[in-house]
């Protein structure tokens, strides 16, 4: 095991800092948050260094779960390393490329592969592998990442339109699903669904159109809060619904405020830019 932990660790490029929010009162009776530090991971010279993070999770006990390409590193609440769990192959306990992990009921350590298209569960003792769950694309949407592992289920971000070039106007969208945790079968009906986000559509020289994502333009977005409810909503305003993987509305999350306007100029600029994009 020494040599793969080797290697894997020289492909670690970023440290990881963590912060904690604190909100300040304002005059107008209104928050302002700020961030601040509350220790950094790999600022030592033998500390962690990371070349990808796409996600981290955090169990009750303040442990720290890395999804770092490759395999899962595990630190202490102040940042100590504890652990490294799977290495680069494709057996089980074996990852090609970890995309998102979720800490579930009692800790259990669930890590999706989007390569391999399977959630792996590993103990949340002694990290030892415990089974794995393969999730198969189904009609037009493919999985896209694990949100969050209830005693209901597993949520899991859909993705609607399997084809990378697609006509214009074709309808495209973000969807949540939740899964069985005995054998991974997906739900009959979405839990939740989004439309996906705004995009430009560029002409390739094959006469297709790719599309790229419009700035300014709203995407969705989805959470799982750790009292197992997903928060959604589109971000163009702060307007979050809630609901719990029973598929009951919990209420919603509202907020008026005033936005940064986008000006036509912007948006006309951007797209005059389109032309320099090169053919792919």
């Amino acid at each position: 095991m020494l040599v793969p932990y080797m290697i894997h660790a020289m492909r670690r490029l970023f440290a990881l800092g963590l912060c904690m929010l604190i909100a300040v009162p304002l005059t107008s009776g209104q928050h302002r948050i700020t961030l601040e530090e509350a220790f950094r991971i790999g600022d030592a010279p033998d500390g962690l260094f990371f070349a990808r993070i796409p996600k981290i999770s955090v169990d009750s006990a303040g442990r720290i779960f890395i999804a770092d390409g490759h395999a899962v590193n595990v630190v202490s609440s102040t940042g100590n390393e504890v652990g490294l769990i799977g290495t680069e192959a494709e057996g089980p306990g074996e990852f090609r490329r970890t995309s998102s992990i979720v800490n579930g009921p009692k800790d259990s350590v669930y890590v999706w592969d989007d390569e391999l298209q399977r959630v792996t569960v590993f103990a949340p003792d002694d990290f030892r592998f415990v089974r794995t769950l393969r999730i198969s694309s189904e009609e037009l949407s493919y999985p896209l990442e694990l949100l969050g592992v209830t005693s209901q289920g597993m949520a899991v971000r859909y993705h609607r339109s399997t084809e990378l070039f697609d006509l214009e106007g074709a309808e495209r969208s973000k969807s949540v699903f939740v899964l069985s945790l005995g054998d991974g079968k997906r739900h009959a009906r979405p839990l939740v669904v989004l439309p996906d986000m705004e995009r430009v559509n560029y002409p390739l020289s094959s006469g297709t159109l790719y599309g790229f994502p419009m700035p300014f333009g709203m995407r969705p977005v989805f959470e799982v809060g750790h009292d197992g409810l997903v928060y959604y909503g589109m971000s163009g305003s702060v307007d979050i619904r809630i609901k719990s993987l029973d598929f009951l509305d919990r209420g919603a999350i509202v907020w008026k405020h005033s936005p940064m306007p986008v000006t036509r100029s912007d948006r006309e600029d951007f797209l005059k830019r389109t032309g320099e994009i090169p053919s792919l």
